[in-house]
């Protein structure tokens, strides 16, 4: 929660979860709807969002993953974007 704090990203979001429990475990413990967007900016992110079936946005700003270009090359499904200001503008 710091880090979303830091980065002045908290009212993007109406729940923010985090360690020692795993993102796949939280998320299998939060009522889905669907259509569900999942946004997030790595590997396991993508991972969890495919555990149910939402639609993955990667943010490539704060991302760690190395990689990632190559990564969801072959993955169209995938939007991509840099931050979550990409939001404020559609």
């Amino acid at each position: 929660k710091a880090l979303f704090e830091k980065n002045n990203i908290t009212s993007f979001f109406k729940g923010i979860y985090g360690g020692p429990v795993s993102k796949k475990e939280h998320i299998k413990k939060i009522p889905i709807q669907q259509p569900c967007l999942y946004v997030g900016d790595s590997k396991v992110d993508y991972e969890t969002a495919q555990l149910v079936d939402a639609h993955f946005t990667f943010m490539t700003r704060y991302t760690q993953f190395d990689g990632w270009a190559d990564f969801f090359e072959d993955k169209p499904e995938v939007t991509i974007i840099p931050d979550l200001t990409y939001f404020s503008r559609i």
